[in-house]
């Protein structure tokens, strides 16, 4: 899923500066627009760029984390210059690396990012951010993945002891701790006949056995899927239907293999673990099957076609089995 790319946060309103174009191809984009609080003394825009491990475009390869790559623009219309930024840190969420790249704009003061308490931050106190001018960019990387909501707080500082607070996306996901059994999924197709109770299948998740893996996927979707009901709509759709309604069925058989996995890991049948390693196929290089069942939810709910034919292809590559090893 070479091109995902989920805009979230404020929409831009006239006179602020536009987020610059992305470093090169993230998984994922977030923007906020700052404003000081109690005289609007600067206002500006706040941009993330997050690539998990295996996106080719990552500017650490290889590493085995999360990057995160921030952007702040002062407005043009602000009265003050912007010294610094700070972003929460989660406890087991520390950076490995902080730091910047050159020619990208105002660089921070030397060491060029570090760790202050509970935070990382950017200072530029010898250099500060005019208005109409932007940060260079600031990265730090993370075993964590970001949450699929802005949850993280971030500050920017200007002179005179004014800031402002937003929500931002960080690292904030601890990566699982598991040691992963045999990748053996099922397609949809396996999962439709079970879902309608076809013989010959009924022997596999028994009873409630298999409610109780439908309650489960439903949980696992990050609320692609309302409830149960809504997940087997989804997984039995038939016709001629749309690229999001076909990359849906693909993720409620994605979800139903991992739920299989995680309550009946002996199983000799349809079941996927989050550690389950991609070696290659539609999802990425090198990455975990949950770092793919991520980047899946947030193309799913990007309203981008071509996201959402990324999922689909992301999905159906998992549950046929292509590229996935344990």
């Amino acid at each position: 899923m070479k091109a995902r790319s989920l805009l979230i946060g404020a929409v831009l309103s006239i006179g602020l500066l536009a987020p610059t174009a992305a470093f090169s191809a993230p998984d994922v984009t977030d923007s906020v627009i700052f404003t000081e609080p109690d005289f609007g003394a600067f206002t500006g825009v706040k941009v993330v760029e997050i690539y998990a491990e295996g996106n080719p475009d990552d500017p650490f390869p290889g590493d085995g984390k999360f990057t995160y790559i921030y952007t702040v623009m002062n407005d043009t219309t602000s009265l003050l210059p912007v010294i610094g930024l700070q972003i929460q840190i989660i406890p087991g969420c520390e950076p490995a690396t902080i730091g910047f790249f050159t020619g990208t704009g105002v660089d921070p003061d030397p060491p060029g990012g570090a760790v202050a308490g509970a935070e990382v931050e950017w200072n530029f106190t010898t250099t500060s951010i005019a208005p109409g001018a932007s940060s260079s960019k600031l990265y730090l990387t993370s075993q964590c993945g970001p949450s699929l909501v802005p949850d993280l707080i971030f500050s920017v500082d200007a002179e005179g002891a004014f800031f402002a607070n937003g929500l931002c996306l960080g690292p904030a996901v601890l990566p699982m701790v598991e040691t992963p059994g045999e990748a053996m999924p099922c397609t949809i197709g396996f999962w439709k006949n079970r879902a309608d109770g076809k013989q010959g299948v009924l022997q596999f998740f028994p009873g409630a056995d298999f409610n109780a893996v439908v309650t489960a996927a439903v949980a696992l979707s990050g609320g692609v899927f309302t409830d149960e009901a809504d997940l087997l709509a989804n997984l039995q759709s038939q016709g001629k239907r749309s690229t999001l309604e076909r990359a849906k069925q693909q993720l409620a058989a994605f979800v139903l293999n991992l739920a299989a996995g995680d309550l009946f890991p002996d199983n000799q049948k349809c079941k996927l673990f989050e550690g389950n390693n991609i070696t290659t196929n539609a999802c990425g290089n090198g990455i975990k099957v949950g770092a793919a069942l991520t980047l899946v939810i947030a193309d799913v709910g990007s309203g981008d076609s071509q996201l959402e034919n990324a999922a689909l292809e992301c999905s159906d590559d998992v549950n046929n089995g292509i590229g996935v090893t344990n």
